[in-house]
């Protein structure tokens, strides 16, 4: 593992750690700065800014209505840590958001 590797694993784990002791009104105060971050076009930042995300507000997928095409597209450019954590953004994204194709269809012969 390099040493950005491994720098960025020990920080996420700090991080989330702190994370976890914030109270609700932190949280709050917190999602306007992550949304900004969300709209990052920096591939660097992209990965600890979805770390971040799901740490803070894991169920508001609401948040990145304007920024999933940009990730998908962006995906490429995202270092391998970053990866993980975005297709598993993204991923649980398309799954609340998007209809199971066929359900409400009904066939007509």
């Amino acid at each position: 593992m390099s040493k950005l590797n491994a720098f960025f694993f020990l920080w996420t784990e700090k991080t989330q750690t702190s994370f976890r002791s914030l109270d609700s009104t932190q949280v709050s105060s917190l999602i306007p700065i992550l949304t900004s971050l969300l709209g990052d076009h920096s591939p660097l930042t992209i990965g600890a800014v979805a770390v971040a995300f799901d740490t803070l507000s894991s169920t508001r997928l609401d948040l990145l209505h304007p920024h999933y095409r940009r990730l998908c597209r962006m995906l490429c450019d995202i270092d391998e840590w970053g990866q993980v954590q975005v297709i598993d953004l993204l991923t649980r994204y398309a799954r609340h958001m998007f209809s199971a194709p066929g359900v409400g269809q009904h066939e007509t012969r």
